[in-house]
């Protein structure tokens, strides 16, 4: 597969700043590599669904072309994301996670504080499911790290309320997203 242009092409169709870390660039303890995908609310989170789903084809052995997911079928995506933006995810008492959870029905786990990557100070959160439930749950995740952006850029505290779903939308801490997928091309 000539990746380079698989990459131009979700970078056409999304709008979207993706960067796929180096070979020997993975997650700590892990085989994993990074996308990092950069742009606006409707950029990032499209451009991680054309991740997701030309991951999911070469998964099932198809090429560069794209095709059709089964929206009932499996995802695991991975977001790595500083330690600071996790709060907002998890709200007050877990609340926001649980509903996050309850209303999507894809799982959402962080890893503990303990488990952070020590040299950039980021978090693990995996977000796994069916690929509609991951798709949905994407969208209020990164519409809370946006409005975690902006109250740190206006100097407000960001609200611990539950996100509000947007329609294939989401947002990002710092215009940034960055995830690994378990695609097994490490």
């Amino acid at each position: 597969i000539a990746w380079d242009a698989v990459v131009q092409r979700i970078v056409s169709q999304s709008g979207a700043v993706i960067k796929i870390s180096n070979s020997d660039e993975l997650l700590p303890r892990t085989r994993e590599r990074v996308c990092t995908i950069t742009g606006t609310l409707a950029q990032v989170h499209c451009a991680q669904r054309l991740v997701s789903q030309q991951l999911a084809t070469v998964a099932a052995g198809g090429g560069e072309e794209p095709v059709e997911v089964n929206p009932q079928g499996a995802r695991a995506l991975k977001l790595v994301l500083p330690h600071v933006s996790v709060g907002v995810i998890i709200g007050k008492g877990g609340e926001v996670i649980r509903g996050l959870m309850s209303e999507t029905g894809a799982n959402v786990q962080i890893s503990n504080v303990d488990e952070k990557i020590e040299a950039t100070q980021e978090r693990i959160v995996n977000v796994s499911g069916t690929v509609l439930a991951c798709d949905t749950a994407m969208a209020p995740v990164l519409e809370a790290l946006r409005k975690m952006e902006r109250c740190l850029q206006a100097h407000c505290a960001p609200s611990a309320e539950p996100p509000v779903p947007l329609p294939a939308a989401g947002a990002v801490g710092s215009g940034q997203q960055e995830a690994a997928e378990e695609d097994g091309s490490s």
